[in-house]
């Protein structure tokens, strides 16, 4: 009880109020199918992608679903990925699996 009535009776000591923009960032088409397409080449979780840019794992999920449909953006583009100091390009509208494929065919290769 004693915890419960401290709580209740002492003064607030630290108040803290966040002023001006948040941590709210915008993100082109590329840098999202970059940070998308990290996630089958690194071969690591959502999770530790999105943890080493700063992102939720919601947010990269959401990117990943939304991949398909950013077809028709202009900055897109290829997306590159570099395995064993060999850069494998892949095009625009290429699905997951099969850019999983060319990245499993070059590690098997080596």
């Amino acid at each position: 009880m004693d915890t419960e009535h401290i709580a209740i009776t002492e003064p607030v000591r630290r108040l803290e109020v966040f002023t001006g923009p948040g941590r709210r960032r915008k993100w082109s088409g590329k840098d999202k199918a970059r940070i998308v397409a990290e996630i089958v080449a690194s071969g690591d979780s959502v999770c530790a992608v999105a943890r080493r840019h700063g992102l939720s794992p919601q947010q990269l999920f959401g990117w990943r679903r939304q991949a398909p449909r950013c077809e028709s953006e202009p900055d897109v583009g290829t997306i590159e990925v570099e395995v064993d100091g060999v850069t494998i390009r892949v095009g625009r509208g290429a699905d997951a699996t099969t850019i999983a494929a060319i990245v499993q065919a070059r590690k098997a290769s080596r």
